[in-house]
């Protein structure tokens, strides 16, 4: 154990710290953070992993969490009463390597599940689904807990087919 504070700083998303801190000290850690990364943007430091600063008297080393050249998040340890060491230095590299994996994981999985669902709405369109069992395989087995439960929503508006065919009112919002 480094026994050091751990700050993770996602791109998108609230700050997490292991240990937690209380919300005044992690607001302003956090802001200083923020402004440090800023300063380091602009003044074309990023080549110079992990960054290092000093805090309150303690060393903040910061790695960032990049996968396919981009920087999904920020890893920090806070290193007070003592000086950063080798194995401080190599357990933020790995553990960032390590996030960025399970980042891409996830994305992955998102992207995945998002394709199945386009497969889907697409198989609908076509009225390529012809019973009720293939739209239950498609949709996955029924959800126990209603706190999981979730929707699809797929609205379809169709446009007549020339502009010299038009559909009564009626059908036309039948259509949509």
């Amino acid at each position: 154990s480094t026994k050091a504070q751990v700050v993770y700083l996602p791109g998108d998303g609230d700050p997490k710290c292991i240990p937690s801190l209380p919300v005044p000290q992690k607001g302003a850690l956090c802001d200083f953070l923020h402004r440090q990364l800023g300063r380091s943007f602009t003044q074309h430091q990023w080549n110079q992993t992990p960054f290092s600063w000093e805090y309150g008297g303690a060393t903040i080393l910061l790695q960032p969490v990049e996968a396919m050249g981009r920087t999904w998040a920020h890893l920090t340890l806070v290193i007070a009463n003592r000086e950063p060491e080798e194995f401080d230095f190599l357990l933020l590299d790995r553990a960032s390597l390590s996030l960025a994996q399970e980042i891409l994981r996830t994305r992955f999985s998102e992207e995945r599940k998002l394709h199945l669902e386009n497969l889907w709405v697409n198989d609908l369109i076509h009225d390529r689904i012809k019973n009720e069992e293939h739209i239950r395989a498609l949709i996955g087995p029924p959800v126990k807990d209603r706190s999981d439960l979730f929707y699809r929503v797929c609205l379809i508006e169709i446009a007549p087919a020339a502009e010299d065919v038009t559909l009564p009112e009626k059908e036309l919002e039948m259509a949509r």
